[in-house]
């Protein structure tokens, strides 16, 4: 019970709709048009039939004139000059023809299907007699009611000419900021590129310092250090070279690349959400105006037909949207926000793009700056190892003598010393 019931509510809510199916050809055969077994099923099947009954009643203006040529001459006075399109949109209305059941073309009026006997009641209405002193009156007044409404009508078009170039100046604002942002994201791609190189360098720099630093720590702790003479001019000489490099550095994190990357980031991500703002403002003012314009049509295809309050209906209606667009317009465009905007990102799209290549230059000569006192200090440390193994294998030699002399071994480490043999230090870090 409970799924007949679901299925009947769905069948309920649906449309119906009838589907005639036409075999192509006898021979049931793809890619095979046969016409005139197509006609004779339409024919059978009624659907020519249908559509004869269907299709729209057309009526010349001059037959309509004919129909109207017995109103009175001052009547007929009042829509000389006129297009003859005024005179037949006022009968339709002193014959009371209901607005959707007709449309105005250039020579004829076009009624939908069904309406024929409005059409047949139009032509055979005697003017002369009784009835035609009600149809002149309504010509008469269908004649005012048209002029009052093409007055509205006007009205509107005299606001969709005073916001026409707020729009025009939205769109050229759009323009603008989209161009911003269409440069920047130019400038912003090969900046971040001339700066990933320099951070990148910078790091590496940072990196082979601290390497230094550790191998010379290392070493100023290494107890075989004391065999050296000066021990610590020499240590302080190669400390000095590092010390140079380490200010050397300071002086690249006074940079902050990092930081400038970012605020430039920043930048571009504040002028996307611009472009986006101003795309909705000026798609808001865009879906207004169309509204304005779809009014203004209805507006005016209802004052030709002298539908007065209907005209005044719409163009009340476009009159509140043109309110609206006006003051969206006013706001994307005559406060100027958008504009002093688009001009600061502007500006300072320039000063990071100048700065970022100015620093990233900087950079790198404060890096090769480094690099030099960084290969100073590490000769340096290669030449006190050199020392430190030299003067361990003297060391090594002269006790592998003395034991000699006493008729004494001597130990391993002291023959392989006396014969050349390498150094047990292996020292540490860069270089």
């Amino acid at each position: 019970v409970r799924s007949m019931k679901s299925l009947t509510e769905e069948l309920g809510q649906t449309k119906c709709n009838f589907i005639r199916c036409i075999k192509p050809n006898p021979q049931m055969r793809p890619n095979i048009f046969n016409r005139s077994y197509v006609v004779d099923q339409l024919r059978c099947l009624g659907i020519l039939a249908t559509c004869e009954v269907l299709k729209p009643t057309r009526v010349t203006y001059k037959e309509l004139r004919t129909a109207l040529a017995n109103l009175p001459p001052a009547t007929l006075d009042l829509f000389s000059g006129q297009p003859e399109e005024v005179l037949i949109a006022a009968s339709m209305w002193a014959f009371e023809v209901p607005a959707d059941a007709y449309q105005l073309g250039r020579t004829r009026v076009f009624f939908k299907a069904g309406e024929i006997s409005r059409v047949e009641s139009m032509l055979k209405t005697d003017l002369s007699g009784p009835a035609g002193d009600g149809i002149n009156e309504r010509m008469k007044l269908a004649l005012e009611r048209r002029q009052k409404a093409l007055e509205a009508v006007q009205g509107v078009e005299a606001l969709m000419a005073q916001a026409q170039p707020g729009v025009d100046t939205a769109s050229q604002l759009l323009e603008d900021v989209e161009d911003t942002l269409r440069q920047m994201n130019r400038d912003f791609a090969t900046s971040s590129d001339v700066l990933a190189k320099a951070i990148t360098a910078s790091n590496k720099d940072e990196k082979d310092r601290n390497e230094m630093n550790a191998a010379l720590d290392k070493l100023r702790n290494d107890p075989k250090l004391s065999i050296l003479d000066d021990v610590e001019t020499v240590i302080q000489t190669a400390s000095e070279a590092l010390g140079s490099s380490t200010e050397v550095g300071e002086e690249i994190k006074v940079n902050d690349l990092p930081g400038l990357r970012q605020k430039y980031t920043s930048l571009r991500d504040s002028a996307r959400e611009l472009v986006q703002d101003t795309r909705a403002t000026f798609g808001d003012i865009n879906r207004s105006m169309e509204r304005v314009k779809v009014l203004h049509r209805e507006a005016s295809d209802g004052a030709k037909r002298c539908l007065l309050d209907y005209t005044l209906e719409r163009t009340i209606s476009a009159e509140a949207e043109c309110g609206g667009l006006i003051a969206l317009v006013s706001e994307i465009s005559d406060g100027g926000a958008a504009s002093e905007k688009a001009q600061n990102m502007n500006q300072q799209n320039d000063h990071f793009r100048e700065t970022s290549t100015q620093s990233s230059e900087k950079v790198h000569e404060l890096v090769t700056k480094s690099v030099s006192f960084l290969a100073q200090t590490s000769e340096q440390l290669k030449g006190i190892r050199a020392e430190m193994r030299k003067a361990e294998s003297k060391a090594a030699a002269d006790k592998a003598a003395e034991l000699a002399a006493l008729g004494m071994p001597a130990p391993p480490q002291a023959v392989n010393a006396s014969s050349g043999g390498g150094g047990s230090y292996s020292g540490g870090g860069a270089g």
